[in-house]
Formats: structure tokens, C-alpha cells, sequence
């Protein structure tokens, strides 16, 4: 029997950053990812792929994270997407907001950077034990 593949979507618009990133990820097993670099191009991704989690960076150029999370909750398709939302930027404010339209899980950049991967993989394992429509590839 085949273990299911979870899709992450990563969206960071850092090119290193995203590289540090994706290293990380790419060593959890039972993932497949895929990135995107800049927010349109993220809520496109999420509408066609449907990915098991997304990362999403709160500074993007053409739709910042806010934007993507608040347009996804009023898709009822889209309503449980799970989302991380990551930043460099002071937390309390943006941390309230994220949470507010309907983030997954807030985390800060600096800490993502060091620790994505053991994060993703908590998430990941807690998948399971969910029915999602968003979950396998």
C-alpha cells in the first residue's frame, strides 16, 4: 500500500528565504511540495491544487496573506484550507488579525526559518486523524 502524499503549497516572495525553506521541507517524508513566489499567483495555485497545507509568507506582492486567507474562508470550498501564516514583522497585531480571518497556525519568520520543517511535520501528522478534501495527492 502507498503512503498518501500531502501537497504543501510554500509561498514566500525571499528567494533565499524560500530556499532555506524548501530544503527543510523536502525532508519530511510524505510530501510533495510546491511553491509559489507573490500572492496572485498563490490564491491561483490553492484554488487549482487544493494543497493539503499552506505556508503563506503575511508580505506578498499582489495579495498579501490576509488578503488570500479572508478571500479562501468566504469560498465555502475553500472555508477549511489549512494555512500557516509566517513574519518577520511583531506578532501581537498581525498574529490577531491571521488568526481572526481564519489562519491554521501563525508562526514567526525567524523561528519558521529555523524550525519549518519539525512544524510542517506536526501539522502533517495530525492530518490523518482529519477528513480533509485537502489532505492526499
Amino acid at each position: 500500500m502507498t503512503t498518501p502524499s500531502y501537497l504543501v503549497l510554500l509561498v514566500e516572495d525571499d528567494h533565499l528565504l524560500s530556499m532555506v525553506m524548501t530544503l527543510q521541507l523536502k525532508e519530511i517524508k510524505g510530501i510533495t511540495l510546491k511553491t509559489a513566489r507573490n500572492g496572485l499567483q498563490a490564491y491561483e495555485m490553492i484554488k487549482e491544487l487544493k494543497p493539503g497545507l499552506v505556508i503563506l509568507d503575511v508580505s506578498l506582492p499582489g495579495l498579501n496573506a490576509f488578503q488570500i486567507v479572508e478571500k479562501l474562508r468566504l469560498d465555502p470550498e475553500f472555508f477549511q484550507q489549512p494555512m500557516i501564516i509566517q513574519t518577520s514583522h511583531v506578532l501581537s497585531q498581525q498574529e490577531l488579525a491571521a488568526l481572526t480571518l481564519g489562519a491554521t497556525k501563525f508562526v514567526d519568520k525567524c523561528l519558521a526559518a529555523q524550525s519549518l520543517g519539525s512544524i510542517v511535520s506536526d501539522f502533517i501528522s495530525e492530518l490523518p486523524n482529519q477528513e480533509s478534501k485537502f489532505s492526499t495527492i
